[in-house]
């Protein structure tokens, strides 16, 4: 999957840059913390990782389209990071 990601990426730039995904570390972060939250708790699943870079590629591509700055972007994507611990927390103590 890191191979596939990096040739999309590479496609994407029009060249093969070492320091081209250095940025994107915290959305994958996000989205396999979000989509542990989504199905079985605690578990990262497939579909739920592909359904939290959804959730967060529709709310990225909503903030850009609002004009909002990069860096408060970042700082969304880690509230919403903290926000899925505290709820996959929660839910594991009910339990």
């Amino acid at each position: 999957m890191a191979g596939l990601s990096g040739i999309l990426l590479s496609s994407r730039l029009g060249s093969a840059h070492p320091n081209g995904g250095d940025g994107m570390f915290l959305q994958a972060y996000a989205a396999v913390f979000l989509g542990r939250t989504v199905f079985k708790e605690g578990v990262p699943t497939v579909i739920g990782t592909f359904i939290g870079a959804a959730i967060l590629g529709i709310l990225a591509n909503g903030l850009t389209i609002m004009q909002v700055p990069t860096f408060l972007q970042d700082i969304l994507t880690g509230i919403i990071i903290i926000v899925a611990v505290v709820a996959q927390k929660m839910g594991s103590e009910r339990n």
